[in-house]
């Protein structure tokens, strides 16, 4: 049921935006029929303003019969195999609302970080968030080609 989601927001006009959302605790589960996510924006009048949301907190809830499960912040997992500059973390619709990535809050290496030649790298790279179509993507730039496995904590707000 791509149609169906639990939260609804149906801003009326521009410049509407999320702040002091929390969504805690909660069991989103369907019987019979699964749907794809627990969320959405309505977007008849307007879209919310992206750059404008702050302090949304969406932690600890199960889903039962639900394909995205969301998160606000959330951790996900970045692993490239050959040795690049530059990484790009890819949200696929992880974060509410299909929101963009406006702040990275912690890159965490899973392992030893190593170059081209498969030494051991120490340095820590900058992050551009809102890249990609829709900001919905960061990347990590890096001062030489690394390869490895990070675990990047991305939010939708400040």
């Amino acid at each position: 049921m791509p149609w169906f989601t639990f939260i609804v927001v149906k801003p009326y006009g521009p410049g509407h935006f999320l702040q002091g959302l929390c969504v805690t605790g909660n069991t989103f589960r369907t019987i019979g029929n699964g749907i794809d996510r627990v969320e959405s924006v309505d977007t008849t009048f307007a879209d919310l303003d992206w750059s404008r949301c702050r302090n949304v907190w969406i932690k600890g809830n199960s889903f039962n019969g639900v394909s995205s499960m969301i998160e606000n912040p959330r951790a996900l997992t970045l692993s490239v195999n050959t040795a690049a500059t530059t990484w790009t973390l890819e949200t696929n619709g992880l974060l509410p609302f299909g929101g963009r990535v406006r702040n990275v809050e912690a890159v965490v290496a899973r392992g030893a970080l190593r170059s081209s030649s498969n030494a051991v790298i120490w340095e820590q790279p900058y992050v551009e968030t809102e890249q990609g179509s829709g900001g919905r993507s960061a990347t990590l730039h890096w001062p030489q080609a690394v390869k490895g496995t990070l675990t990047v904590t991305a939010r939708i707000d400040n």
